[in-house]
């Protein structure tokens, strides 16, 4: 875990200065998980949350994290970093996970006792397959069968995952990685 010394070195500030910013390590990395994620989240959001069915928007979702780790690792080393200290993609995507799995398990397309381990099955999977990603890139398929798994394991009917992971992952209209450099 960091350290504030090492946050105070890195950053030139005196822990005075820290302290009228923050009030404690915990709140730097909520601030720094809203500011890596808030706006790919929201834009996510936007494209699966006319989706009827809970299954779609959790694959969907994975699909999309999987793809924009694909395509910025900076951005992905980030979240897997960030991660590791606190929330897993930051308090916005562990409650959208969670309502997710809520409204899936009470729609009955989920076969879950709780959300808990539901939405800890959705984004643990998506974190590490996102670190797999990282270390060794896999095959271009490798986002769609890691959620094809998550869920299975939820409890989807394995057509009804099949449909879901096979449909065009729509363009999220994000600047392209080569933009933002």
């Amino acid at each position: 875990m960091t350290r504030i010394e090492e946050i105070l070195d890195v950053a030139d500030i005196s822990r005075g200065t820290f302290y009228n910013y923050f009030d404690s390590m915990e709140e730097l990395f909520d601030a720094l998980q809203y500011d890596l994620n808030h706006d790919f989240n929201t834009v996510v959001l936007q494209r699966i949350n006319d989706m009827p069915f809970a299954a779609e928007r959790a694959g969907f979702a994975i699909r999309y994290y999987l793809q924009r780790a694909r395509e910025d690792s900076k951005w992905a080393w980030a979240m897997v970093h960030i991660s590791a200290g606190g929330i897993i993609f930051g308090a916005e995507t562990y409650r959208q996970a969670q309502i997710t799995v809520e409204e899936g398990i009470a729609a009955g397309e989920f076969e879950l006792t709780g959300p808990n381990s539901g939405r800890d099955i959705l984004l643990g999977t998506t974190l590490a397959a996102m670190v797999t990603q990282l270390r060794n890139p896999p095959s271009d398929t490798y986002p769609a069968s890691v959620a094809r798994h998550v869920l299975r394991g939820m409890g989807v009917p394995k057509d009804r995952v099949e449909e879901i992971i096979h449909r065009p992952l729509p363009e999220l209209g994000l600047p392209s990685v080569a933009d933002a450099d």
